[in-house]
């Protein structure tokens, strides 16, 4: 999955939409044959806004939509979205999360 950046925290990481679309062009003619791209994955910005969540989870779906189009359009493999935690999940789920990552709420809070 390509990390994309979505939320407004700084301290997050990721590519934006114009990296993606130039790697992939280094890509064309198969440069790696043993790496599979899958889709986006992301993390919100860490607040109790439900609306600025929603609003990045909704940017990632579109992201995803957008890379599809231009960059993997026969591939239908790439179709992933991984977005939303333990505490959003639910909101990354109506956004069109594919994979959610809900570990502390399986095993507790990390120590």
């Amino acid at each position: 999955l390509l990390q994309m950046h979505i939320a407004r925290e700084e301290s997050k990481f990721g590519f934006d939409v114009n990296e993606v679309e130039e790697m992939m062009k280094d890509l064309t003619g198969n440069h790696w044959p043993n790496v599979n791209i899958r889709g986006v994955m992301g993390m919100s910005s860490l607040t109790a806004e439900t609306d600025v969540v929603r609003e990045e989870f909704a940017q990632l779906r579109r992201i995803f939509l957008h890379l599809k189009d231009k960059c993997f359009p026969q591939e239908k493999g790439f179709d992933q979205i991984s977005m939303g935690m333990s505490g959003d999940w639910k909101i990354a789920i109506e956004e069109g999360s594919t994979l959610v990552r809900i570990g502390s709420s399986i095993f507790g809070a990390r120590s």
